[in-house]
């Protein structure tokens, strides 16, 4: 059991390593992670719901992970999961 739930934090791990890359992809040059404009925002929340549909803790970390204007992004995917 213990392995068990040390490889899932080790998933976790890389799965938030691989989400922030992807964020750099909806930053509109202003600044670091995923930009405030409604468009980039709304495809981040829906992007962290996405991945993530099963674990609400999980779909708030990815949204968080991405930077930038996170506490709408989160706020978006929490209220979408």
């Amino acid at each position: 059991m213990l392995f068990r739930s040390m490889d899932k934090k080790t998933r976790e791990k890389e799965s938030l390593k691989e989400t922030k890359g992807a964020a750099m992809n909806y930053d509109d040059g202003a600044g670091e992670g995923v930009s405030g404009f409604v468009t980039a925002s709304v495809c981040w929340a829906v992007y962290s719901f996405l991945r993530s549909m099963d674990d609400y803790i999980q779909c708030i970390a990815i949204a968080i992970s991405g930077g930038g204007d996170t506490d709408s992004t989160a706020a978006m995917a929490g209220t979408i999961r």
